[in-house]
């Protein structure tokens, strides 16, 4: 738990730059997800309960895939996202094509001069994310992230995984109705 932290304590815990977490911790913020308490010298972050901040990721925070293409070749270094993600957590079968995210920022830094590719061609399905993949770990983008980009997903053997998924990790799905 990283409630009752300074942002440089929490930067370190998710292995971030303290100004990555600062901004992070702005937004949150401005979503009155945490608030900050004065402690002699530096400032604590205090987070709202779990189920309030997953009723906010539930609700309210849209999928960071703004874009998918096609590639020829396997991206080295990118983390599995998308359903590739999801099967290398769970009994869920692989895509033929393996998905991989990264940032929008990146990919053009890294990948744009690269030609994409009909489907049928491709040997790597990439999602482009509005920001970067972060708290991945073994090459896999975190739990919450497979969550919010397959919660849509009318699939039912998938969502049967993401159901898995978020108890093994301590999280529950609980639709509106419940």
């Amino acid at each position: 738990d990283v409630s009752g932290k300074n942002k440089r304590d929490i930067a370190k815990y998710f292995d971030v730059t303290e100004m990555t977490m600062g901004r992070a911790i702005n937004r949150l913020l401005a979503n009155d997800l945490c608030f900050e308490e004065k402690d002699n010298t530096s400032k604590l972050v205090n987070f709202i309960s779990k189920d309030e901040l997953w009723e906010f990721l539930r609700e309210r925070i849209g999928s960071p895939v703004k874009e998918e293409i096609y590639m020829e070749q396997k991206p080295q270094g990118l983390p599995r996202s998308g359903i590739s993600a999801l099967s290398k957590l769970t009994m869920l079968a692989e895509d033929d094509i393996p998905t991989y995210g990264i940032s929008k920022k990146e990919f053009k830094k890294n990948y744009e001069k690269e030609d994409s590719v009909f489907k049928d061609f491709a040997k790597a399905k990439i999602e482009i994310w509005n920001r970067e993949p972060i708290l991945t770990k073994k090459g896999v983008i975190n739990p919450l992230d497979i969550y919010i980009i397959h919660k849509d997903d009318e699939d039912e053997r998938v969502q049967i995984e993401l159901e898995k998924l978020l108890e093994e990790n301590r999280f529950e799905i609980r639709k509106n109705n419940d």
